[in-house]
């Protein structure tokens, strides 16, 4: 299992392990936002942590979360970002670049679902 201190740590990893151009060519040029801890992520319901990455010009959006398990380190592309899994915590690893906004997001995306 890969151990990661912070966010630069998770960043590094997926740039070095992505086999995707498109992902690495944003990664380096675009705008990356970490959005730290989520937990039952899919498809194995583990915690894990997101980043939102920008490509520059292209209006390219990647949902990047990093899930570490006992046997490997897995990313994985979401279509969206699962709010309502939005963890956070105490560290910068775990908070993310705007954990006040993402507490927001996390509880409109709550309240959206209820009245539905």
């Amino acid at each position: 299992m890969v151990h990661f201190r912070d966010r630069y740590d998770v960043i590094e990893w997926i740039i070095a392990t992505t086999p995707r151009r498109s992902i690495l060519r944003a990664m380096e040029e675009g705008r990356i936002e970490f959005l730290g801890a989520f937990e039952e992520l899919p498809p194995d319901g583990l915690s894990g942590w997101i980043l939102n990455v920008e490509s520059p010009g292209h209006n390219t959006e990647f949902v990047i979360g990093v899930i570490p398990d006992l046997e490997s380190t897995k990313a994985i592309l979401f279509n969206h970002i699962p709010w309502t899994k939005y963890k956070g915590g105490t560290s910068e690893l775990n908070q993310g670049d705007d954990p006040e906004e993402y507490k927001l997001l996390r509880k409109k995306e709550y309240e959206k679902r209820k009245n539905t």
